[in-house]
């Protein structure tokens, strides 16, 4: 999958006798950090967060027509945030 508010999924790796997975780099940290830190959004920054979470489910739900991916965990420690604080879903549940 390829979406600009979609985490980028690069691979499986074990190491340690641990599987990974290797995605990445969200240096944001989650919605849920945000959320619970002293930083308050303007009404234009929750607005724009939310069209991008939309704009991802929307993807997953009509990518593909026979098979839609559903995600089942949305949540703020699910949905991650880049340096600028553009927003990509991740943890499918994998």
């Amino acid at each position: 999958m390829k979406h600009p508010h979609i985490v980028t999924f690069y691979g499986v790796t074990s190491l340690f006798g641990r599987e990974g997975l290797v995605m990445e780099f969200m240096e944001g940290g989650n919605l849920n950090e945000l959320l619970m830190s002293k930083i308050v959004l303007s009404w234009t920054e929750r607005l724009q967060l939310s069209l991008e979470l939309i704009s991802a489910i929307s993807y997953l739900h009509n990518h593909d027509k026979k098979k839609a991916f559903v995600h089942g965990d949305i949540k703020p420690q699910n949905i991650l945030l880049t340096k600028s604080r553009s927003l990509k879903l991740a943890d499918f549940g994998s």
